[in-house]
């Protein structure tokens, strides 16, 4: 029923010459052929610009841009320009996909707005290590996946993109863009912004995404710096921007973003440096501001909020 489904695939491509090979072998293999593959080369200094147009030598159905450096969004975002796609799927250049991963998800999602896979882990090397749990059966409404997108309580985090399918109509008609100031955070944005226009969801319980670890990604690579990054600080605009479409949502989602941008505040509290003045009175303004949502919140008992308060009594 799904063998005409055209699926745009987007693949930001940033000095990743050792895995692009493996990344888009894996697309180009896909059970379900009826492929675009974009991919947008963004200002990489090493060969992978080279090797995205051997590849478009080789595959009529792959385009490749290249564009000055400009990070994460801004290739997204040329890749959506350029898409054609009923559907859309996001793809990270150092990761590989199984080989039926669309034909799986295509078998889930069937009229619905949105279908989310299972992810596994895998080494640098490509040796897999972890695989996310089944999911478990029953409802979940779009207010369910909206609400766990902050609070994770049934699963780890709803908010990447490689794992889904979305709707391009969804994504054109509505204008939803990744913001190119924001460098993390960006996904669960979007991702936030799509699904206050979609009326279904499905859950593909099939792994169809293979995420590497790299020692040098972008994630541990400010995790070990001695400071806070710039890139991470692009977090707070990130939540600031969340908070304002959840409280347009209900005031049951803007306090739920209210406390997650709270523990992202204090995430960033305890990896700061000491000397990096003008970074610590950001994160304790956004540390405050959301304090003082939080401390509004019915759903939060009184011992909760005393903690909540003695964060802030005791900044470092």
């Amino acid at each position: 029923m799904h063998e005409g489904i055209s699926i745009s695939v987007i693949v930001p491509v940033y000095n990743t010459e050792k895995y692009l090979d493996a990344c888009v072998a894996s697309i180009v293999s896909q059970t379900h052929s009826v492929l675009q593959i974009i991919l947008v080369d963004d200002g990489s200094c090493d060969s992978s610009g080279k090797i995205c147009d051997a590849w478009a030598n080789k595959d009529s159905r792959i385009q490749v841009i290249h564009q000055e450096n400009a990070g994460v969004s801004a290739a997204r975002n040329a890749g959506l320009q350029a898409a054609s796609g009923e559907l859309i799927s996001f793809v990270d250049s150092d990761d590989v996909l199984p080989l039926d991963a669309y034909e799986q998800m295509l078998n889930s999602m069937k009229e619905k707005d949105l279908t989310m896979g299972r992810m596994s882990l895998m080494e640098e090397d490509g040796t897999v290590i972890a695989q996310e749990q089944p999911f478990p059966s029953g409802q979940f409404s779009i207010d369910d996946f909206i609400k766990e997108l902050f609070q994770e309580r049934r699963y780890c985090y709803l908010g990447f993109l490689w794992d889904k399918l979305l709707k391009r109509t969804i994504i054109q008609n509505q204008d939803i863009r990744f913001d190119p100031r924001i460098r993390l955070n960006e996904d669960r944005l979007f991702l936030l912004e799509y699904l206050l226009h979609c009326s279904s969801i499905s859950f593909c319980d099939a792994v169809v995404y293979f995420y590497r670890q790299r020692t040098a990604g972008v994630i541990t690579s400010t995790r070990r710096n001695q400071t806070v990054t710039d890139s991470e600080m692009t977090v707070i605009d990130s939540f600031r921007k969340m908070a304002v479409i959840a409280k347009t949502y209900s005031e049951e989602l803007y306090y739920i973003v209210a406390r997650k941008s709270f523990e992202s505040a204090l995430d960033l509290c305890s990896r700061v440096a000491r000397e990096d003045v003008r970074k610590i009175r950001q994160i304790r303004q956004f540390k405050r501001e959301n304090t003082r949502i939080c401390l509004n919140d019915p759903n939060i008992g009184i011992c909760e909020k005393i903690k909540i308060v003695g964060h802030c009594i005791l900044e470092r």
